[in-house]
Order: C-alpha cells, then structure tokens, then sequence
C-alpha cells in the first residue's frame, strides 16, 4: 500500500495523531454500537478525509476488503487502549509495545513532489493494518516524549466515547469537545439545583 497525502502537513505528527483519533473514533462506535450506523463514517471515508489516495496496486477509495478490514479493527483496538491509559508510565510502555510491533527502523523519503518526510513503516507497498499502527503508534509516541501527563484522553461526558488529543492549553481536558464540557457543566448544575 503506498499513499499520497493531499497536504505537506499529513507528515506531521499532530496531524497523524488527529487522523489516528478519528480511526479510532469510527472504530470504537461502530464496535460499541453492535454495528454500524446508518450514514456514520467509516474507517475508509476518514482515510480518503484525511488525504489518503492509492498511488500503485491499490485504491482505497474502492473500500477495504474483509481480511483487510478485520486487520485494520484489531490494530486499531490496540490503539483504543493506549487512549485509554491516562498516566504516561504506562502509556509509554503500551506506545513501545506498538512501536516494535509495526514500526521499522525510521526512514527519510522524498517522493512525489514532497520534501524530505520520515516513514516508520517497514514497507511503502505493505499492508494497511500495518501502515495504521506505525504511524499511529509513532504519532502517538511523539505527542508523549517529554511530557508529565498524557496528551489525550476519553470523553468523560455521559454517553460519550469518543477519544482525543489535547495540548494542555488551558488546563487539562476532560472532553472531546467544548459541546460535551458543556453538557456535563449543565447536567452537574442541575443535579445540585434538585
């Protein structure tokens, strides 16, 4: 599988993290959800969203087969868990474990018209589950180096599932979104106003 991106910025990290949270995003509702719900977006739409295009042998476009798809899943329930680790100790230690599982020795390429990029993926032709968890696992991991907390979370608002990324501007997040601190803020007053 090798990808074109849309924009020069899909090589950095923060962008991988984004698009990785969006994988995982589709994932864990359409796993929690029994299936699939009508017009939510699939693993394939938020590849294409986020710029991935076939160059050769492959168009994702085209959608994933059912080996390919069940690849993708279980790579990205791997990925769900390091969400789910809200202390740095063990999420660097869940981070290693996906790193040397997917990723090979870092690389520079330049291709296609690009400047010079890293690749972390052991093959420019390989597989997608296995392109997923290296460049998550590495998105991830470059978010984390030099930190005291773990940029990322759960929603903690009710109801919600969805995983994110945050810079600890303005203090640490609980949400996903301004749309769900809201929410839980509301709910909270509500409850000591009763």
């Amino acid at each position: 599988m090798k990808t074109l991106h849309q924009s020069p910025f899909a090589t950095d990290p923060r962008d991988v993290a984004e698009r990785t949270v969006d994988l995982v995003n589709v994932f864990r509702l359409s796993r929690n959800r029994a299936a699939s719900r009508a017009g939510a977006e699939t693993i394939v739409e938020v590849l294409i969203r986020h710029g991935e295009q076939a160059a050769s042998g492959f168009d994702v476009s085209g959608g994933l087969d059912d080996i390919t798809m069940q690849r993708c899943q279980e790579v990205l329930a791997e990925v769900a868990g390091v969400f789910e680790l809200g202390k740095v100790d063990p999420a660097a230690d869940a981070l290693n474990i996906l790193l040397q599982r997917y990723c090979s020795i870092p690389r520079l390429v330049r291709h296609e018209g690009w400047p010079w990029h890293l690749h972390v993926d052991e093959d420019d032709n390989g597989p997608w589950h296995r392109w997923i968890g290296a460049s998550s696992a590495f998105a991830l991991a470059c978010l984390l180096a030099g930190r005291d907390t773990v940029p990322w979370g759960v929603c903690a608002a009710a109801g919600c599932e969805r995983v994110f990324v945050h810079d600890d501007r303005g203090g640490r997040r609980n949400h996903c979104s301004v749309t769900c601190g809201t929410r839980t803020r509301v709910a909270r007053h509500r409850r000591q106003a009763e």
